[in-house]
């Protein structure tokens, strides 16, 4: 199966990049997250604040 393994990296960069920079956020859920030749993309996501 092929992944594209850089639209993953900037993905998790971006989420890292926004669980540091906003100390207000509490919880971020990510579930499922689907990787594949195409891209990544987020299926359903919850942000606690």
């Amino acid at each position: 199966m092929d992944v594209d393994g850089e639209s993953l990296l900037e993905t998790l960069e971006r989420l890292s990049f926004l669980a540091t920079e906003i100390s207000d956020l509490a919880e971020l859920d990510i579930n499922p997250l689907l990787v594949d030749a195409s891209g990544c993309k987020a299926v359903d996501a919850r942000i606690i604040w």
